[in-house]
């Protein structure tokens, strides 16, 4: 039987946020694949043109700076998935090459190719999106409702006891921010994201099964 909702107890020290992983839908990346097909190379040369000299690759893992147009026909090595910090260990989400030292995960020469991404992270609009939640017995879900969400831009990452997050949506062009102080402590290395065509779902696993009355936690309440 589900326990009444009470009052959460809160730990005095929060967990380590832990990077969730993404499981993609394949209409997704099919309407990623066809968006990118039908790209106009025209409007990238245009513009470059606003691209400032010495512009760094946004890319996790490439230090490519853009020199001229001609910086986007170089191939882009990098990292799609996402840093893990666990018990000392440093490592990246894709390829797992494991290391106790920092200078030496942030040397790690990615292990994917494709297109450089030069774009001014200042740029993005930061937009609202329709974004609700509901709950089962085992589990806290947070739905963020977007399209063309860029799986690898996006960053959801939890603690115990906080939910953040970047979702980069209409392929890059917004982004919308998560930074919420949840009701109940939640188990980060059992939780995961669900991305499909239409919205971002974070599943998020609860450390106890009880009823949560809110999705935010109060201090005042």
């Amino acid at each position: 039987m589900e326990n009444v909702a009470c009052r959460p107890k809160r730990n005095s020290t929060e967990s380590e946020f832990k990077y969730l992983s993404f499981n993609v839908s394949s209409e997704l990346e099919k309407q990623l694949e066809e968006y990118t097909a039908s790209f106009d190379s025209a409007k990238e040369e245009r513009d470059a043109e606003a691209i400032p000299i010495g512009t760094t690759c946004t890319r996790r893992g490439c230090s490519e700076t853009y020199k001229n147009a001609d910086s986007f026909k170089k191939v882009c090595t990098y990292h799609p998935g996402t840093p893990v910090f666990h018990e000392g260990m440093k490592y990246w989400s894709c390829c797992e090459k494991k290391t106790s030292n920092f200078d030496d995960f942030l040397n790690q020469v990615g292990c994917e190719t494709g297109k450089h991404d030069f774009s001014v992270q200042e740029e993005h609009k930061r937009s609202k999106c329709r974004f609700d939640w509901f709950q089962t017995t085992d589990n806290v879900h947070v739905n963020v409702y977007a399209k063309l969400i860029n799986p690898t831009k996006t960053e959801i990452a939890t603690s115990d006891q906080t939910l953040r997050g970047k979702v980069y949506y209409n392929n890059q062009d917004d982004i919308f921010e998560l930074n919420i102080p949840l009701w109940a402590p939640v188990i980060p290395s059992e939780s995961v994201v669900n991305i499909s065509s239409t919205k971002l779902e974070v599943v998020l696993r609860k450390t106890e099964k009880f009823r949560w009355s809110d999705l935010h936690f109060d201090e005042n309440k």
